[in-house]
């Protein structure tokens, strides 16, 4: 039987190994994270409408902002029987240089899901801009070939 010891918020075996217990309350966001989404918030017009642009787990911006893409991962620290998975935020930017660089940051599981979850929101918007604009070329397409089609009807029928 292992013999616990029970502090405020955190409870600890004998072996050492600690849980952290949150209660009914979520853990809160990173600064990080906080400063990320405000940053796609303001530049929410400058992000990258292209077929690629978007994903659920990056973000494109047009040139000439402070960062070029914001992505996140999850990357695994070690290759024996006790993986740990870390999940990070990776910015990409240009330098004085022009040239790319990037670094990344660690975030916590929470931070991760919170993210993935936001990107994913955006994602789903800039697809669906991208569904409506393509529907509207179908349709113009469409009545193109339809007009084609009644003109070949009307020369065959002499009118």
């Amino acid at each position: 039987m292992k013999h616990l010891r029970e502090y405020n918020n955190w409870v600890t075996d004998v072996t050492g190994n600690v849980n952290v217990n949150y209660g009914d309350k979520k853990p809160k966001l990173s600064d990080v994270v906080i400063e990320v989404i405000k940053f796609i918030e303001d530049n929410y017009d400058k992000i990258d409408d292209s077929l690629n642009g978007t994903s659920d787990s990056h973000i494109d911006f047009y040139n000439k902002l402070e960062f070029e893409d914001i992505s996140i991962g999850v990357e695994d620290q070690a290759e024996s029987i006790n993986t740990n998975k870390i999940p990070y935020i990776h910015f990409l930017y240009r330098d004085v240089r022009d040239s790319l660089r990037g670094y990344r940051y660690d975030i916590t599981n929470y931070d991760y899901e919170y993210l993935k979850d936001y990107f994913y929101k955006i994602y789903r918007e800039f697809r669906k801009k991208q569904q409506e604009g393509h529907k509207e070329e179908y349709k113009s397409e469409l009545q193109k070939i339809e007009d084609k089609k009644m003109k070949d009807l009307a020369k065959k029928m002499n009118i």
